[in-house]
């Protein structure tokens, strides 16, 4: 007996169909965390300009600290009274590779991280 395969994109499609959008974000953030627990990850790096992203990964409660990155103060503020968050400002937002290494410098420096630790990134940006 042949089983056809299916598309991905048929399922993508389908899915897209049957799941509103706050479940999809649901279940995106329930993979960044599962992701930091499956590659050991010693910091979680969400480059944030609401601190939206990085609230709702936290709310997960992942084991490695959320190291949440933006160039808004408030922000900032904001995200430090949240459990797991710890705020980074960085004069811009501008630079993802600069950002993402400074991020982890500063991780080290405060024992968060060790030099060759797995780090996990993620943006703020859906489209």
């Amino acid at each position: 007996m042949f089983i056809a395969p299916l598309r991905v994109t048929y399922i993508l499609n389908h899915l897209k169909r049957i799941l509103t959008e706050p479940l999809l974000l649901l279940l995106f953030f329930l993979v960044i965390v599962k992701t930091s627990w499956d590659v050991h990850a010693a910091l979680i790096i969400v480059l944030s300009q609401s601190g939206t992203t990085a609230a709702s990964i936290a709310k997960y409660r992942p084991i490695a600290p959320v190291l949440a990155v933006t160039a808004s103060p408030q922000v900032a503020r904001q995200c430090q009274v949240l459990r797991g968050i710890y705020p980074l400002v960085t004069e811009t937002m501008e630079g993802t590779d600069n950002i993402i290494h400074k991020a982890m410098l500063w991780g080290v420096r405060h024992g968060m991280a060790q030099p060759g630790d797995a780090v996990s990134f993620q943006t703020s940006h859906f489209s």
